[in-house]
């Protein structure tokens, strides 16, 4: 419980009536919480892995990206995802980041909160898709007065394998970044 709610609680009970008589007079006690920024929660699961096989040209692989909005602030929010890395998990080879990128995903699931807007948001926008992640990119948004709430969307990779690539189990390291600002400006996917 967070001390003002303490605070208060303590103060209701030492200026109540004492001896359990109750006065005609009546009183207001003003309350006013603050809710304080925090940020926009992120939860990518389970990893995703790319299984490359002998001469494979492309695999791909999925991943469940969970966004929370808890602040009730109308600012919107982004999140930006890049892939710094991807790795060999028996051997250690490493394939360029460029080699990945975003091919599909698919409809949002609402945990909580405001339902999903086709124009507002939360969406993908459409320069999230197609693109390869070796730099940030924006890949779910939500325009401001949107996207209050908790929301589920499975991602779908595809890597571009390099020719003489080892085969085996790859992992890409991805990178998340968060903001609780959005000005709005990309336009949105279609599922």
């Amino acid at each position: 419980m967070s001390r003002i709610v303490k605070a208060f609680l303590i103060a209701v009970v030492l200026f109540l009536p004492l001896g359990g008589q109750v006065s005609a007079e009546s009183a207001t006690i003003s309350v006013s919480v603050t809710v304080l920024p925090s940020p926009l929660i992120a939860i990518i699961e389970p990893d995703c892995l790319f299984v490359i096989e002998a001469k494979s040209t492309k695999a791909d692989c999925s991943t469940t990206i969970t966004v929370a909005q808890p602040t009730f602030q109308f600012e919107g929010w982004e999140l930006l995802l890049s892939a710094s890395e991807i790795v060999n998990s028996e051997t250690g080879a490493v394939m360029e980041a460029k080699s990945i990128k975003i091919v599909g995903y698919s409809s949002f699931l609402v945990h909580w909160g405001q339902p999903v807007d086709d124009e507002g948001g939360p969406y993908i926008p459409k320069k999230g898709v197609k693109h390869d992640l070796d730099a940030a990119r924006t890949v779910i948004a939500a325009d401001p007065g949107f996207g209050i709430g908790g929301y589920t969307t499975t991602i779908h990779f595809e890597v571009k394998v390099p020719p003489k690539t080892t085969p085996g189990t790859y992992v890409p390291t991805l990178v998340v970044q968060i903001s609780n600002e959005f000005d709005g400006k990309h336009s949105a996917g279609t599922p």
